[in-house]
């Protein structure tokens, strides 16, 4: 058992600042009332200097005076460490300049109980924006209780070297900025910065599973015929002594299936997933992802039975991971934690309705449609709008219909008379 850090200070929040103008006053605003209502200090490292910063330095002052300065070697552990060795918290917190938080009620509440001393670690979800108005909803582990030994590795995707469990999973959403490129070549640009302090990483300490993963990733943003080649590369070299268990080696099983999804033929992928199968013991999240890939595959060829084997296989992974908190939340690498989200459920389901329907069974597609979540993202809504208005009013299920148009229609501008022909066919008879 690890010794934790005893301390009068609850809370140490690191955090590296460069020049992200736009979002760092926006950030610190989104911690306040966490350093408000806990025990806590904020470290700021500075890693530009007063003269290069655009402003940025100025506004992390009007919130903290641990503001601290460190020569840049492109290495964001030897960074985060700055701020670590100079920590006073018995829990340390770090997130970037170009992030900000929606609300950190859950975290106070944690650290304001007793709750906070029966984990160790914490995880909150981030969503990376790739467009203004689209991000990749992730899960990220930003949050553990310190012991003497704890440290951040990694020249580049820096990561705690200790996350003991038990592990909380925190509702507390933060908008990250960081991937959201104004140009193809500033996107380009990025990524080659990243390639090359992984292959730094790698040549200096040899393959390991996570930064072989990680340059597979960088690589699939722009050349997934290099991607593809390293990853079976990096299985082939690294299989004798990997834990075969662990997420990131399922991440790199799955990562060319995922990869070709968008274009390759539902009989494609079923003989690749045959294949991975045969060879490797394969997680729940991994088989839910496989599931989810092929159920969308399926309803692009209007494949509806097939659709109809996969959503189950899938509902049922889902289920079970939603029983097993602690195992779901450790094999959630990288971006796995997405295909366990609303957003991608409400898909499964939206896509089901609309198969059952095509297959007659429109009982089924009932059950279906009462799991949709109508708060989520559901990107094809129209579709599905068309599709429920049909099987309401083949139904004749009027209790179903009054249903959907509370969850629909929620604005009382649909209840006037004019507007009646928005509404679901058996509540206009």
């Amino acid at each position: 058992m690890p010794e934790y850090i005893k301390s009068d200070i609850k809370l140490t929040i690191g955090i590296i600042v460069s020049n992200h103008l736009e979002y760092v006053k926006k950030g610190m605003e989104s911690i306040q009332p966490l350093l408000k209502a806990v025990s806590s200090e904020l470290i700021v490292i500075d890693t530009v200097g007063e003269e290069n910063s655009d402003g940025s330095l100025a506004v992390a002052k009007e919130y903290t005076d641990k503001i601290y300065h460190f020569d840049w070697i492109n290495d964001f552990a030897a960074a985060r460490n700055a701020a670590l060795d100079r920590a006073k918290g018995e829990w340390f917190m770090f997130y970037d300049d170009d992030e900000y938080f929606d609300d950190v009620t859950e975290l106070i509440e944690f650290f304001t109980s007793d709750e906070c001393n029966k984990y160790n670690s914490g995880l909150y979800y981030s969503g990376n924006y790739d467009r203004p108005d689209h991000y990749i909803k992730t899960i990220v582990g930003r949050l553990v209780k310190r012991t003497s030994d704890t440290r951040f590795v990694g020249r580049i995707h820096e990561a705690f070297n200790e996350f003991e469990p038990p592990v909380k999973l925190f509702n507390v959403f933060t908008h990250h900025f960081g991937y959201l490129y104004q140009t193809e070549e500033q996107k380009k640009a990025k990524v080659q910065r990243n390639i090359r302090l992984i292959e730094k990483e790698i040549e200096e300490k040899g393959p390991s599973l996570k930064y072989c993963v990680q340059l597979v990733q960088e690589l699939t943003v722009t050349d997934g015929e290099a991607a593809a080649r390293k990853s079976l590369e990096f299985i082939k070299a690294l299989e004798k002594d990997v834990d075969t268990k662990a997420s990131l080696w399922q991440w790199l099983l799955l990562v060319n299936i995922r990869n070709m999804a968008g274009w390759a033929v539902l009989d494609i992928i079923t003989a690749m997933r045959k294949s991975l199968e045969e060879r490797w013991a394969l997680s729940d999240m991994s088989r839910l992802v496989m599931a989810h890939i092929l159920v969308c595959a399926a309803y692009a060829q209007k494949r509806y039975a097939e659709l109809e084997v996969y959503a189950k296989e899938y509902l049922e992974l889902y289920d079970r991971l939603a029983e097993r908190e602690q195992d779901r939340l450790a094999q959630t690498a990288l971006d796995f934690s997405m295909y366990y989200s609303g957003e991608y459920l409400n898909r499964i389901l939206s896509y089901t309705v609309i198969g059952e329907l095509y297959l007659g069974d429109t009982e089924t597609a009932m059950t279906y449609y009462n799991r949709l979540d109508p708060t989520v993202y559901i990107e094809n809504a129209e579709e599905l709008g068309e599709a429920i208005e049909y099987l309401l009013d083949k139904t004749g299920n009027k209790k179903a219909a009054e249903e959907y148009y509370k969850r629909s229609y929620k604005d009382e501008f649909f209840e006037k008379e004019e507007f009646r022909k928005y509404l679901p066919k058996v509540l206009r008879t």
